[in-house]
């Protein structure tokens, strides 16, 4: 099989992924991994991430997938991430992590994985 019949083609036009990942603390949250991403503690059970106006990530088009972990996985086997809207002028995204239908906060040893598509440009969406 050639490159071209096994590379990977979306809907997309000029998509870029961009991953974050954050633990939990006590009414807090570290950034583990993301570039050109600030993730603050907003409330219990919610956390903003920023995008900085040099990372500018482009066009919003979906959350592709998230990931929640745990040093003792049971322990987050009923959460839940619900995104609001992205705000396209702050470039903002709120997500509210429930467990079990109460807004909860990530405990110490607790992450959340979560990637989300940008397009370079406007295009199909």
């Amino acid at each position: 099989m050639s490159r071209a019949q096994s590379e990977l083609n979306s809907n997309v036009i000029e998509g870029r992924l961009h991953t974050v990942r954050f633990v939990g603390g006590a009414a807090a949250v570290t950034k583990a991994a993301g570039d050109g991403v600030t993730v603050t503690y907003t409330a219990t059970g919610r956390v903003t991430l920023s995008w900085s106006a040099a990372i500018n990530p482009g066009n919003f088009v979906s959350i592709v997938g998230h990931c929640f972990q745990a040093n003792t996985p049971g322990d987050v086997k009923n959460y839940e991430v619900i995104a609001e809207p992205y705000n396209a002028t702050t470039r903002t995204i709120i997500l509210n992590m429930y467990e079990s239908g109460t807004l909860t906060d990530l405990a110490a040893l607790e992450w959340l994985s979560i990637t989300f598509m940008f397009q370079e440009t406007k295009g199909i969406f």
